[in-house]
């Protein structure tokens, strides 16, 4: 399969997916896409308001636990957390966070 056609698949497949994904800036931690699954986790009506927030002050509930979370993939190539995030409005909720550096 051509790289562009496996690409697009990719791409919709992560677009469509029934759990959150979102990729950061690795300068500054802000989310630079998320999809739609994320967009209404974080309790929001669109990628583009998404787009930009900054994961310790804006996503996780403690920005503490953000930076515990980035020590993690450096130690091993992938893991499995639960953090506590906060929605638009505030509110608090627990996930399950699988992270890894791409």
């Amino acid at each position: 399969m051509p790289y562009g056609i496996r690409k697009a698949s990719y791409a919709l497949l992560v677009e469509n997916a029934p759990f959150a994904d979102c990729a950061l800036s690795t300068r500054n931690g802000t989310i630079v896409q998320a999809n739609p699954a994320l967009v209404q986790m974080l309790g929001y009506t669109s990628e583009q308001e998404v787009l930009g927030l900054h994961m310790a002050t804006d996503v996780y509930h403690d920005s503490e636990e953000r930076e515990v979370q980035r020590m993690v993939p450096a130690t091993r190539l992938r893991a499995s957390i639960e953090v506590d995030w906060k929605r638009k409005d505030g509110r608090p909720f627990t996930i399950r966070c699988d992270a890894h550096v791409v």
